[in-house]
Order: C-alpha cells, then sequence, then structure tokens
C-alpha cells in the first residue's frame, strides 16, 4: 500500500518500471525518456525542464490550496516500527551487551511504546470518523425516506471499519499491554541469568512485539482503504444526476473523506 511503480517507459519492446519518489532507483535515472505516464512531481536526477502536475498547479493555487491537495504526515508519525526496534534490541542481547548498553534498551522499547500508543490514536480516529460519518448518514435518512437504501448501503460500507477493528480487537490487546512487555525486556537486562537464557527470553518477547505491531499496521492500512473505497463509491454517485439535497450530502461525504484522508501514518500506506 502506498507504493509506486510509475512512470513506466517503452525502450523498443521493453517496459521499465520506476520508483519516482520515495526509493533510490538501482539503475541510474534515464534522462532521455519521454513516460508513458507521468507522476506529480519529478525525481531528484529527473529532467527539470519538464513542468509536471504539481509544477503547473504551484502557478495558479494559492499556498493553502496547493497543500490540501497532498497528503501530509500525521504528528502521531514521530516514532520507529516495531521490526526495526526489536531487531536491534535482540541484537544486543545476543552480544551479550543487555546490561552495558540498558540505557539503548530502555531507550528502543520507549520509542515502540510510543509507536504502538500513536497508532491506537489514529485507528481510533478512524472509528470516530466513521462513527460521526454513519450517524450523519442517519439523520439525513430520517428526513429523506427516498434515500433509506442508499443511505443504508453506505453506511454498510463504513461499517467495515468496526468489523475490521473487531477482528484483530484481542490480538493487537492495548497499549497498557504492550508496555508490559516492553517493561519485561528492560528488566530483563538486570537479570543475572546467563546471556543465552537472556536472550532465548528477549526473542521471545520480541515475537510477542512484532505480532502486535504487525497487526497493528495492517489494521491502519486496511481502514485507510476502506475509506478511500467509500471515497470511490460517493464520487461516483456524484456524477450521476442526484437531487439537490442528496447532491449537496454527498458532497460533504466526499469533504469528510479528504479531511480523513489528508494525513497518513508511514505503516498505514497512502
Amino acid at each position: 500500500m502506498g507504493m509506486y511503480s510509475y512512470p513506466f517507459f517503452q525502450k523498443q519492446h521493453d517496459i521499465y518500471l520506476f520508483y519516482p519518489e520515495f526509493r533510490k532507483p538501482k539503475d541510474s535515472y534515464d534522462k532521455s525518456f519521454t513516460p508513458l505516464i507521468y507522476t506529480l512531481k519529478a525525481a531528484k536526477d529527473a529532467n527539470r525542464h519538464k513542468i509536471l502536475a504539481c509544477d503547473a498547479l504551484k502557478k495558479v493555487l494559492d499556498a493553502n490550496t496547493f497543500e490540501k491537495l497532498h497528503i501530509v504526515k500525521s504528528p502521531y508519525n514521530r516514532h520507529q516500527p516495531t521490526c526495526g526496534r526489536t531487531a536491534k534490541i535482540e541484537k544486543i542481547f545476543y552480544r551479550g551487551e543487555s546490561k552495558k548498553l540498558q540505557k539503548k534498551v530502555i531507550d528502543y522499547c520507549e520509542d515502540m511504546d510510543n509507536f504502538i500508543l500513536y497508532h491506537r490514536l489514529r485507528i481510533e480516529e478512524y472509528r470516530t470518523w466513521a462513527k460521526k460519518m454513519v450517524k450523519e448518514l442517519t439523520l439525513y435518512a430520517d428526513k429523506h425516506a427516498e434515500a433509506r437504501a442508499l443511505t443504508k448501503s453506505l453506511s454498510k460500507d463504513l461499517a467495515k471499519i468496526e468489523l475490521l477493528y473487531a477482528r484483530v480487537k484481542n490480538t493487537i490487546k492495548t497499549p497498557e499491554y504492550f508496555k508490559i512487555l516492553t517493561d519485561k525486556i528492560i528488566r530483563l537486562t538486570d537479570s543475572t541469568e546467563d546471556s543465552e537464557a537472556k536472550e532465548r527470553q528477549c526473542k521471545k518477547i520480541c515475537r510477542q512485539i512484532r505480532f502486535i505491531g504487525g497487526r497493528q499496521d495492517h489494521l491502519t492500512g486496511m481502514l485507510r482503504s476502506t475509506v478511500k473505497a467509500f471515497r470511490i463509491r460517493v464520487t461516483l454517485l456524484l456524477l450521476e444526476d442526484q437531487p439537490p439535497e442528496l447532491q449537496k450530502m454527498l458532497k460533504n461525504m466526499r469533504h469528510e473523506t479528504a479531511t480523513i484522508l489528508h494525513t497518513w501514518l508511514k505503516m498505514e500506506g497512502k
């Protein structure tokens, strides 16, 4: 989720893919090719003389409007994921340096605690947003009986957010439970057991940590995809000939999707 493989270009009978931002290509960028699909922004080493979408829009839009067109990193996006941090912690225990590097282990654990906590806050943002939208749809249906079938169907789409959460609620536990696991690792640094025993215990705890972190990452990605799918459906409905009041409600729904999707956490994709 969120990775891009365009623009692509054709050279003789071969098609080439290129990551335009976010990831440096293994091979040097061919400055001479003409892409079949243009990106919004030029890559760092691409031809600068080509005016792409973002460059063109900057010339005609004010800064505030232009900013709204681009997703921005959430203020929660400040900590490293569990997979990387546990790998570093396991390496410290493997080398028998848990006591010597105790401060580093504590820092890694605190970073993971915050990573989990902020992702949970993002999950709650999606849940709260979906409940708000369902409430608005219900209020609209109460005033417009002819639209009840549609609003019921749209509410069903939004209900997927709570369903996705319910499916993993017991496996992702709570931030408080997660902190119990990281506290176990910190206490393990003071243990008088031999280094191999401490390493075994560390690996066991780290597996639990990664399991929770991975499930939580996947959930945030699925929640974002669900909102994006809802936004597409609302957009398609707006392309049809709708009564003025229904059109107004759908436009508001589309605006609300833009609001929740404008910020993003790295692990939830784009």
